[in-house]
């Protein structure tokens, strides 16, 4: 369409390109366009469970298939100031369950490595609420993907030592938070590292099958991350026997100790 147009150089990026199915040389010889047709790459479908209810999840696609063609690089744009409420992974726009905050956010996503246009972005207006209701897990506690030795530390601490930073919803002061969550985590804000801490406390892990998630198991768990060198991995990366013994049998009860690592 706009094929050796060389002073062709307008806005483009409010075009509904979702019925077309032919783009071959749109913009071949073109030489002074220099837009931003982000909207033409970065469209957001909430993903549904089959119960109805909504998932904490974004997917990104673009508005056609050739587009789509194109694989675009997504990511959070630069300088985003949302970044701790989301992350994105492929083609997934997730929420933090944890670090993330109420309210409402302008989030810039950015779609690199395509052949249309420069600097393509796209603003997403996102309104978070009921983040309590945010589905739990360990991986993500220090607010960086994977399950990572920071975030036994904090499920460690949360189980532990309740008394000091507080289950969360009682007990213990902002400081002591700070002072024990603060190296493990990507925000010290208060209601964040409350919400931290009754994550974890939340969290289903009985590692040792007493029929309750307690000390025990954030002990086994750390001593997995922590000294895993040690420790192995199960059965297949068997580790040092008498380590094992010494620190996980009085935590066991009646399981293997492999079975738990």
């Amino acid at each position: 369409m706009f094929a050796d147009a060389t002073t062709f150089n307008q806005d483009l990026g409010g075009r509904d390109v979702g019925k077309v199915t032919d783009m071959t040389d749109r913009f071949s010889g073109a030489s002074a366009f220099s837009q931003n047709p982000g909207p033409w790459y970065i469209m957001t479908t909430l993903s549904i469970n089959d119960d109805g209810t909504t998932l904490t999840i974004l997917t990104i696609a673009a508005q056609n298939s050739v587009l789509d063609g194109h694989n675009p690089s997504d990511a959070l744009a630069a300088g985003d100031p949302a970044d701790p409420n989301f992350t994105i992974t492929g083609k997934v726009l997730s929420i933090s369950a944890v670090s993330a905050r109420e309210g409402t956010f302008n989030v810039p996503i950015s779609a690199a490595d395509v052949p249309f246009g420069t600097d393509n972005t796209r603003t997403i207006e996102i309104e978070l609420r009921n983040l309590e209701d945010l589905p739990l897990s360990l991986s993500g506690l220090d607010g960086e993907p994977g399950v990572t030795l920071d975030d036994v530390r904090i499920f460690y601490y949360a189980h532990a030592m309740p008394v000091v930073p507080g289950d969360g919803s009682s007990g213990g002061t902002h400081a002591a938070r700070v002072q024990m969550l603060g190296p493990l985590t990507t925000d010290t804000e208060e209601n964040v590292l409350r919400r931290l801490l009754r994550s974890a406390n939340a969290l289903s892990a009985d590692l040792n099958e007493d029929g309750s998630t307690d000390i025990e198991d954030a002990a086994v768990l750390y001593y997995s991350f922590a000294l895993e060198g040690s420790l192995g991995g199960g059965n297949t990366r068997p580790g040092i026997a008498a380590i094992k013994d010494a620190l996980l049998g009085p935590l066991a009860g009646e399981r293997d100790i492999n079975d738990m690592l």
